[in-house]
Order: structure tokens, then sequence, then C-alpha cells
């Protein structure tokens, strides 16, 4: 009997075994396209909203937007996330670096009761384009996205850029509408883009949905105390120019420049007290137009211009290059801009018959990079930009960027920079890694000192412009103004900073730079698992996570879920 219980029970079990094998499938291509992942996730700042985009690998995806004091959700369509960028190459690209991620701008308002986002085309609107064959012009675009939050009502606004919210003010945000039949310019940070075609710059009151329109807008940018909306207009008549507008207010907008021409790089300082930006107003009728530098305090009537290729300091032959980001110091009294040889005249035009012409392409094995990328760079060096700054309260102007020093980063008071020259190392690119030299440069003289020599990380100024860190291969190493003085801060910890996985013959990568205290006392770096804090004069280091990483083989890193740049200050 026993026996036979057994056999019972063998059999059935088999044909369980059997019944539930037969349930089973394996995993296709269309199951991974429909496996989900969180990206952009932001938290409001009464700590009460968590927001986050939720997208398929393939397919439309959707904004989560939940109450974590009721546990409720609220869920829009955002479309399918585009492809990302293709990775230009004729910039030197790391060897670890991650694949390219297209973002998705998501933002609450400052006193937590509005969201706004940016939503993508839905997936079968782009397919049936594609199959159209339409033009990228014609590629169906996303809408900006505003959505009360204890309501849950929901305005879209279509065929919308970006869009910009006050940081510390409330009641409005602005958005830019792309005019039918245009392409939308490149993605990224929606705080003060460029752009290349003008659209129509709307400003809606989040209390009362009451909204005021500008045409011909290329660029704005409104103040994070959202009491100043200031924008750039192109058209075809003298009405373009740089005008400042109240919120709030019906009174036209004012002129700060304006004439025909092209108006670009709008860019404040730090405490938005001054405005920079570049125009050709005065000289839009030369090929190539050439711009000036113009400035306006927010208490002012109008801007003044400050630089122009006239101006002492600027090289023979040299012009401001509207390539180049413009940065404003601490305080507002040093600007900083790009400046280049002017280009050359266009040739005329070679009517010799095809046969009768000659190309030659001369090369030599002293060259810094081999012929394939000098092809592949020459458009990088061409529109090469070299960095000045122009001293508001001295009315002196320095190169400070030259072709022998071309990557130049200032402090955040302006008063010092770090350049860095690869020349020497361009070579041994390809058999080692990339490597370059430090200066620290004083903005106000143009004297340069060496304070780092051959390492491959780049320099990260403090808030407070006292020091500047960077990854020199295995530790972490500080730099102090104004005497160069080099700290090695990691160096006796006892813990490896470089990816200890590392199986390349070069030097290993840093596990990374978290950020800066706020007021510069502290900065933060990771290990392979750990979160060490740091004073820059090497004073203290004291493990944040207390060694639960590595002992638990847990990664610990910093996320940030409000608005701030998580790779800035904490």
């Amino acid at each position: 009997m026993r026996r036979r219980s057994a056999l019972l029970f063998l059999l059935l079990a088999s044909f369980l075994g059997i019944t539930f094998a037969a349930d089973k499938r394996p995993l296709t291509h269309a199951d991974f396209d429909g496996w989900r992942h969180i990206q952009n996730q932001r938290l409001s700042n009464d700590g009460r909203y968590l927001a986050y985009a939720l997208f398929p690998q393939e397919g439309d995806g959707e904004l989560v937007v939940r109450d974590l004091k009721t546990g409720k959700e609220q869920r829009q369509p955002i479309g399918e996330l585009p492809p990302p960028p293709p990775v230009n190459y004729a910039i030197p690209q790391p060897e670890d670096a991650p694949p390219p991620v297209t973002g998705m701008a998501i933002q609450f308002s400052a006193d937590s009761k509005s969201l706004v986002f940016v939503t993508f085309a839905p997936r079968a609107e782009v397919e049936k384009a594609k199959r159209e064959k339409r033009k990228p012009a014609d590629m169906p675009k996303g809408d900006v996205v505003v959505m009360t939050l204890r309501s849950g009502a929901v305005f879209r606004a279509p065929h919308a850029r970006d869009f910009q919210l006050p940081a510390d003010g409330n009641g409005w945000v602005g958005y830019l509408q792309s005019p039918e039949n245009v392409a939308a310019p490149e993605r990224g940070s929606p705080q003060r883009r460029r752009r290349t075609q003008p659209g129509d710059l709307v400003l809606r009151s989040l209390t009362d949905g009451a909204e005021r329109k500008f045409a011909g807008v290329t660029e704005y940018t409104l103040t994070k105390d959202a009491r100043m909306l200031v924008y750039a207009a192109q058209t075809d008549s003298d009405a373009s120019g740089v005008y400042a507008v109240k919120p709030g207010d019906s009174s036209a907008p004012v002129a700060l420049l304006a004439g025909k021409g092209r108006y670009s790089r709008l860019s404040w300082d730090p405490e938005q007290t001054r405005l920079a930006f570049l125009s050709n107003r005065d000289d839009a009728a030369a090929r190539p137009p050439r711009d000036k530098l113009y400035a306006w305090d927010r208490k002012a009537a109008a801007a003044t211009e400050l630089v122009s290729t006239e101006t002492p300091g600027v090289r023979p032959g040299w012009v401001i290059s509207e390539r180049a980001l413009i940065t404003v110091s601490e305080g507002g009294t040093r600007i900083f801009f790009g400046a280049a040889p002017a280009p050359p005249a266009p040739k005329p035009p070679d009517d010799r018959p095809a046969d009768e012409r000659v190309s030659v392409d001369l090369w030599s094995w002293k060259d810094d990079y081999i012929q394939p990328m000098q092809k592949v760079r020459a458009g990088v060096e061409r529109g090469r930009s070299y960095r000045a700054m122009f001293d508001i309260s001295t009315g002196k102007l320095i190169q400070i960027a030259t072709p022998e020093m071309y990557e130049l980063v200032p402090s955040e008071d302006g008063t010092f920079a770090m350049g860095e020259d690869d020349r020497a190392y361009r070579r041994m690119q390809e058999y080692d890694g990339r490597y370059q030299d430090s200066y620290l440069v004083n903005t106000e003289t143009g004297d340069k000192k060496l304070v780092a020599r051959k390492h491959v990380g780049h320099m990260n100024w403090s808030p407070d412009s006292k020091y500047a860190v960077y990854y020199d291969g295995k530790d972490w190493v500080s730099i102090a103004t104004p005497s160069g003085q080099p700290v090695n801060l990691t160096a006796k910890l006892g813990q490896k900073f470089g990816r200890e996985d590392f199986d390349s013959p070069t030097r290993p990568p840093a596990y990374g730079l978290a950020g800066w205290t706020k007021d510069g006392q502290y900065v933060l770096i990771y290990d392979r698992y750990d979160i060490w804090q740091l004073r820059p004069d090497g004073s203290t280091a004291v493990d944040l996570t207390q060694g639960q990483g590595r002992k638990n083989h847990l990664q610990f890193r910093l996320v940030r879920f409000d608005r701030g740049d998580p790779s800035s200050r904490w």
C-alpha cells in the first residue's frame, strides 16, 4: 500500500511538473520592451509630493505624481522617450563614459502647489511620421504640462519646447512654443538655453491661468524671485532686441537694447543683479557680423556696451565668439566670455574644371593627433573660442585663455581660474590615457602658476573659491588659492578611490565627486561603497556611512529629489 501511494505521489508530481512547465515560456524581446524604469525623480519642497517618469524600454511612458501623505496617485501620458543624441566623437570621450541619456524636465513650483513638466510625442505619431518620411521640422512634438496638485487640474501647451519656473518666487511659469513646421532645437536643461528659431514666449499665471504672449523670442530667463522676465526677440524689423517685463504688469515691455540684429547668451550673475548678453546690432550688415558684449544692471534703465573688437585687451584680428558661454561672477563685477580669431573671408568660387583642381592634405608623424582624428576634430577646432574676462569695476579686459591653454574654468567669485594644457600628452592618447597640466590663473593680472602636472581629472571649484579639487588617477587632491599649494586628501585613508574593477592598463577613473557643502567647508567623495566628507585643507576626513557600505557590499550614493543640481551643493 505504501509502495502504491509513493508511486501515485511520483506520478502526480511528474504530472504537475509537466503542467507547470507548460505554463512557462522563454522571455522574448517583447517582454523586455515592456519593462519599465524610473527616472527624473523630483520631491516637492514641502516633502508631500513625489513625481517621476516611468518609461518602458519601448513605447509611451507616463508621469506619476504621488501624494506621500494620502498615497493617492495621479498619472499623465508623456509619450515615448526619444533616443539619445549622437555622440560627438570630435570631442574626446572617456573610455568608461556611460551611454548618453535623454532627460525629461520635471519641476515643482517653490510653494509646492504646481508641477510643470515636458512631454514627448506619442510613439504612434512618431512611427506614422517616419512612414510618411516627414522632414525633421514636420515631426510631431511634445507639450508643456502644468498640473495643479491639490485639484489635479491639468493644462497642456502644445508644441512647447521648454519652460522656466522661478526657484524662489511663485505664481508664474514661462514656456516657449515652437511655431508650426519649425524643428525644435536640441533638448537639455530648461534653464537659459540658446535658441536658433524664434517662437512664442508665453508667461502664464499659475493662480488664475491668465496668459501673456510675446512673439519672435529666441531665448528668455525668468528670475528666481519671479519679479522679472527678460527675453531676446528676433524679427525682420527694428523690433529685435532684449526686453524686460514685470510679471503681472500689463505695461509694454521695456527695451534694454533694441535694433535690427541678433541677441543671444542671456546670462545672470548668481544673485541676478546683473545680466550680460551678446548682440551684433551695430554690425549686423557685416559678413560675418561681429558681436559686442553688453551688460544690464537690474536697477538701470537700459543695457550698456562693455566690449567690442576695439576694446583695449582684445587681440588684433580676434572677435567675440557667439558660440561661447557667458559667465557672470558673484557680485556681477567680472564677466567671462569667449573670444577667437576672426573667421577667414569666404573664398571666391573656383571656376576651374574638376580635373584641374588640386587638393593636398599634408600631415606628419609629429602631429598632435593622427590624421583621421584631425579630420574629425577639424570642425571643433575651427569653432573653438578662448575665454576672456572683463572687470566692470576697473574697465580692464584680460585674455586669460589662449591656444596654448584653451580649457579654463573660473572660480565662483571670478578672482582665479583653473587652466588646462594637454599639448605635451596629446600623442599619448593613442596608447595611454588623457593627461593635462593645470595652472592657477590670476584673472586680474593674467599670471599663471603650475599647480598639477600630468593628471587625469578636471578641477572642481569650491563655492567659496578658496579651493579646487581634482582626482590624480589614484587620490583626490586639493589646491588652495592663492598659494596653489596641493594637499592629498585621501592617501592616508586606507581606501581606494579609483575603480577597483578597472581592467585597462591606464589609470583607473574615480568613483566620483558628490559635490560640495554650500559653505565650501567640505567636499564629498565616493569610494566603491561609502561616502567621505573631507575638509579641503586636509585636516579632517569622516566616513559618513561609517564603513557600512564596504562591510555589507552596499553602494551608498547621494541622490537629490529637489530642483537642485545633483552634482553641486548640499
